[in-house]
């Protein structure tokens, strides 16, 4: 009676062709879950578990090839030794999102892996939903027309660092930090400022 849960089970099934490619025959795989609770009307949380799977058409395996998948992070390519150039790649990548936060209204705290939105459009040129998850911590105040956000969180490259004391070198990340501030003060129009500073860290 205080909350409620959803479950949606994740299918993703499409294939096609191509034509004067080593590659005649390419297709995308993904499977998994998603879930949303809220609990009290005050406690929200939630997550995604994806696996992607495939070969890639020729505009993704541009990006295969150098093991990463837009909007997914690093991959792994090939299979059995082969398939894994950009006109026979082999992709294999896995997403997590989850968050768990807190709101009455006015303050908000929430924290989790997951790649936040600036803007109020479907997408962002500065930061988007579609980028790959990361960890973030931010906290936000609301207020008539008025809202104010501040949030931390980092990136991690696809290129390694110096190999250190460990048997493999870490890769590249940045720490970032926002502050935005919007004003709603039309149904239609939202003014937003954002201030951001990133740190890369090698």
């Amino acid at each position: 009676e205080n909350g409620s849960v959803y479950v949606d089970p994740v299918v993703q099934v499409h294939g096609g062709g191509t034509k004067n490619m080593e590659a005649e025959v390419v297709w995308d795989n993904i499977r998994g879950a998603r879930f949303q609770a809220t609990i009290d009307g005050i406690w929200h949380l939630g997550g995604e578990l994806l696996e992607r799977q495939g070969v890639a058409d020729p505009i993704l395996g541009y990006w295969a090839v150098q093991n990463r998948i837009p909007g997914w992070g690093r991959s792994k390519l090939g299979r059995q030794g082969a398939w894994n150039t950009e006109e026979t790649a082999y992709y294999d990548v896995s997403r997590a999102r989850g968050w768990c936060g807190w709101s009455d209204g006015r303050w908000s705290v929430d924290g989790g892996i997951d790649a936040l939105h600036i803007g109020a459009g479907n997408r962002s040129a500065f930061a988007s939903i579609d980028a790959a998850p990361s960890p973030y911590l931010r906290i936000g105040f609301e207020h008539g027309a008025l809202k104010s956000e501040c949030w931390a969180t980092q990136w991690n490259s696809t290129e390694r660092g110096p190999l250190g004391e460990t048997a493999e070198s870490l890769f590249n990340r940045s720490r970032v930090f926002y502050a935005v501030q919007s004003w709603n003060f039309h149904s239609n129009w939202i003014v937003q400022g954002v201030y951001s500073y990133v740190r890369d860290k090698e």
